[in-house]
């Protein structure tokens, strides 16, 4: 008796066996995503246990759509009950996750010249195994549009990132300062995965330059009067010239129309108490207005004539003796009333209607269009 459990013991040995073949090598499959388990039918019995996402349990091969890691084990029986044989596969459900950058970022060109600009993109899977990071290598992608004229590399290869300590990267760096204005600000930037669109991601960032630094195209001028001088509107204006050496806010011309302007246009406006673009939107304003003011003395582009300004003074005699405003500020016929000399009725005239003018401007009109960047906080950009 003793000898036949023997026999019957070894006998259960050899018929049940666990192989490493029949339910197929572990796979990796996105939330959402499915994938075929199992191998070739060889004409045996294939019985699957319950598991979710499983629906043909007798196929060699079914396809699962899990939703979260589970592992499916199967029982093959050989014909004639020649042999039992069970083996079992994990799916891993992976999650990639963008973690740099987020969206709505600021990033900003550095200071030197010609400008740089790094973004460092980072992604991370779960579980964070070989089997999944071995799955994801090669296939997540990362994307940014152009930069204007601001020249696109990667230190990865099309921005195919490569894990490395705790996450897949890749770095994108422009080179050299867009030439234009209009290309900053808001970037798409996106994260592709192959065979796995449903976890592609699209963000936004917000792309700024620093405003005093002097890294633009030309480089001769700081950042800010590059840039604003493209949007912010000249009037009367025909030439604007940045001059570093300038004592005041700005000086102009109103023959040749030629306006200089200094970094206080910049800065704060002590006239209204505003700051950064808004200074110079009405640094311009009030700079052209001192033109139209000449040309109404003395037309576009018109000088003095000595009969009409028998004072020299630069302003008409008739106009001194008759314009109710000229005479309410003091003008006087025969009196040197010119606008350089401090306090006269010239400057106290002119100042008071330029001044006004710098009021009026609505400070919100391009407030969309500043991409500027201030470390100090104190005259910041309008988008920052």
């Amino acid at each position: 008796m003793k000898r036949l459990y023997l026999i019957l013991f070894f006998l259960a040995l050899t018929y049940v066996t666990y192989a490493q073949n029949e339910a197929g090598l572990d796979k990796v499959i996105c939330k959402g995503g499915s994938v075929q388990i199992g191998g070739t039918d060889n004409g045996h019995c294939y019985l699957w246990d319950a598991a979710p996402g499983l629906t043909d349990r007798n196929k060699s091969d079914p396809t699962v759509n899990p939703t979260t890691t589970t592992k499916y084990k199967v029982t093959v029986i050989g014909q004639d009950f020649s042999f039992k044989r069970i083996d079992e596969v994990t799916v891993y459900v992976a999650e990639v996750k963008l973690i740099s950058p987020l969206s709505n970022v600021k990033v900003r060109f550095n200071t030197v010249s010609p400008g740089k600009l790094d973004i460092e993109f980072q992604a991370t899977v779960s579980p964070n195994i070989d089997v999944v990071r071995n799955h994801f290598a090669g296939k997540i992608k990362f994307e940014i549009g152009a930069i204007g004229t601001s020249a696109l590399t990667w230190d990865q290869p099309g921005g195919i990132a490569v894990y490395s300590g705790t996450s897949f990267k890749a770095k994108a760096t422009y080179t050299g300062l867009p030439n234009n204005n209009s290309d900053f600000g808001e970037k798409t930037l996106k994260m592709v995965i192959q065979d796995c669109n449903s976890m592609d991601i699209t963000n936004k960032n917000k792309v700024f330059f620093t405003k005093d630094a002097t890294n633009n195209t030309l480089g001769i001028e700081p950042n800010w009067f590059y840039y604003w001088n493209q949007f912010i509107p000249h009037e009367r204006i025909a030439t604007l010239i940045y001059d570093s050496g300038l004592g005041g806010y700005a000086v102009t011309n109103p023959i040749t129309r030629v306006t200089k302007i200094s970094s206080l246009s910049s800065g704060h406006n002590d006239e209204t108490g505003h700051r950064g673009l808004h200074t110079f939107y009405e640094t311009v304003a009030h700079e052209s207005h001192h033109i139209v003011l000449w040309e109404g003395w003395w037309g576009i582009g018109g000088s003095p004539i000595a009969a009409n300004d028998t004072d020299n003074d630069t302003y008409p005699d008739n106009w001194e003796s008759s314009n109710a405003d000229a005479i309410s500020f003091g003008f006087i016929v025969g009196v040197n009333d010119d606008y350089s000399i401090s306090n006269s009725a010239g400057y106290r005239y002119e100042e008071a209607k330029c001044r006004a003018i710098e009021h009026a401007v609505i400070e919100t009109t391009f407030d969309l269009l500043d991409w500027s960047y201030d470390p100090t906080g104190i005259n910041q950009g309008k988008q920052w």
